[in-house]
């Protein structure tokens, strides 16, 4: 295999699409970033691939993408950490659009941060990072949006779940093991249901958070039908 690593302090810009095949290792050193501005669903990476990320590393999308692995172990997408102890920064999502299935986000800062509509993760994990996932303004002024089905959010050290300004759903997910609340809705409504999701074991070790918090603006509808397991 080929190994290609982008180096540090340096930002990459990519402005028509990257392809990574079967046998080439991809990373990122400390502090390097990606601006991805290229066709829309052309930066491919393939089931199984793990993407190394060092420390403070931001990658940015103003075009669309959509990363597909595949079903069990060591056949998802991965971000990773590049060495002990480096934690990486976010995924910054300002296109619109963007496709996540079978994908594994692991140990970054805010993860994923979410600033556009229609962003949709299917069987992904937000694990061991600060936040598990983010979401925030529109770039373009107004809510984002979002929704999870059958994704796990669990071992980050802050909040799970993060709606700050945003329409989202969450459908069969996992959001246990955080530092801080499960899920934290501030100016944020639930507008594609809230079902059957397990929100267990937050916030053991903060007094002043909670499993489930809905704050200011925030509305949380669960729609008709809806199951929900809720503890701590």
């Amino acid at each position: 295999g080929v190994t290609v690593t982008f180096p540090a302090n340096k930002t990459l810009t990519i402005n028509k699409a990257l392809e990574i095949d079967d046998d080439t290792d991809l990373r990122f050193a400390d502090d390097s970033a990606l601006i991805y501005d290229g066709d829309d669903n052309a930066f491919d990476i393939p089931s199984g691939a793990t993407v190394k990320l060092g420390d403070d590393v931001r990658l940015t999308f103003e075009s669309k993408i959509k990363l597909t692995g595949a079903s069990g172990a060591g056949n998802e997408i991965t971000f990773s950490p590049l060495g002990a102890g480096d934690q990486w920064d976010y995924f910054d999502l300002k296109a619109d659009g963007n496709d996540f299935d079978f994908v594994v986000f692991d140990g970054g800062y805010k993860t994923v941060e979410i600033r556009s509509d229609n962003n949709t993760f299917d069987n992904v994990t937000f694990e061991n990072g600060w936040r598990g996932v983010s979401s925030y303004s529109h770039t373009g002024g107004g809510r984002s949006s979002f929704q999870l089905n059958d994704c796990t959010v669990s071992d980050n050290s802050g909040v799970g779940v993060v709606a700050y300004n945003t329409d989202f759903g969450m459908d069969d997910c996992t959001v246990e093991d955080n530092g801080e609340a499960g899920v934290w809705l501030t100016n944020a409504e639930t507008t594609d249901g809230f079902t059957n999701n397990t929100i267990t074991n937050n916030a053991a070790t903060a007094s002043t958070r909670a499993g489930l918090e809905v704050n200011a603006g925030g509305e949380l509808d669960a729609w008709d039908s809806a199951y929900n397991t809720i503890k701590n």
